[in-house]
């Protein structure tokens, strides 16, 4: 599936959380939340990826999206969809993960 950050998006923290998604390996489950839309006008990709396109492998979206959470565990098994205890917001979620590196320099103290 694909998501997509609409005009929506970009006025939240998540539009500068996105940038440091794309550039991070966060190695953890994510839940996105927005409208599924089917998007006809685009076909998924079969062998190499189109040029100037991005890669598909459905024609179904989420779009606009309109809130990004990481699990606070790693494995699938430990974030239960059901579990909102489990979910953080991703903007705070990566000022956590940032705190965490400033108290790790000595900084955060």
């Amino acid at each position: 599936m694909r998501t997509k950050l609409g005009p929506l998006v970009k006025t939240t923290p998540n539009a500068t959380a996105a940038k440091k998604i794309a550039a991070m390996d966060l190695r953890r489950p994510m839940r996105f939340t927005g409208h599924l839309f089917f998007d006809g006008s685009h076909k998924p990709c079969t062998g190499t990826t189109p040029h100037g396109s991005s890669r598909r492998v459905s024609a179904w979206e989420i779009h606009p999206i309109y809130t990004i959470e990481v699990c606070i565990n790693t494995s699938l098994s430990g974030c239960p969809r059901t579990d909102a205890s489990k979910w953080q917001p991703l903007h705070k979620w990566l000022e956590a993960q940032e705190e965490e590196g400033e108290e790790d320099k000595g900084e955060g103290k």
